[in-house]
């Protein structure tokens, strides 16, 4: 489908009305706390973007965040499919989801969207708390499953 037909069929569902504006991007805000922008360039026909800030970065101290962040991508463990990266221009901590749209269903479009929503609110309170990880504190899910024992 394309992601017009989704945005459509999404706005009828939710009684929301949401198109792509001319930069081809829109915004959803959920709770009023939990802001979601898509975007399909049109450079890439077949690519829609789902990306949040969810975060600002410190300015000092952001060795902790980098290293929470790159343990969070490892896998995918925290993120699902999507990633966190950094916006250096803007000084944010940015999760991304990229979506290929030439087998995209509604369902898929919505099940993407909710994972990708339920993943910035858990992101966002995570950085917005300061609690980060310890160095070399392993991942209880992947200590015995990562690497293969010869």
């Amino acid at each position: 489908m394309r992601i017009e037909e989704i945005l459509d069929q999404f706005s009828r569902q939710t009684g929301l009305a949401l198109t792509l504006d001319a930069s081809r991007s829109c915004r959803l805000v959920f709770d009023g706390r939990v802001s979601v922008d898509i975007e399909a360039p049109e450079a890439r026909p077949d690519t829609v973007f789902l990306h949040s800030a969810v975060g600002v970065l410190p300015a000092s101290g952001r060795e902790a965040i980098y290293e929470q962040l790159l343990s969070g991508n490892l896998f995918g463990r925290d993120t699902g499919a999507a990633v966190l990266a950094v916006d250096r221009d803007l000084g944010e901590v940015v999760l991304l989801r990229r979506l290929e749209t030439r087998h995209l269903e509604y369902a898929d479009f919505t099940e993407a969207l909710e994972d990708f929503i339920a993943r910035v609110g858990a992101w966002t309170e995570k950085l917005k708390s300061g609690s980060y990880d310890g160095a070399g504190r392993p991942h209880e899910a992947f200590a015995d499953h990562s690497m293969m024992r010869v």
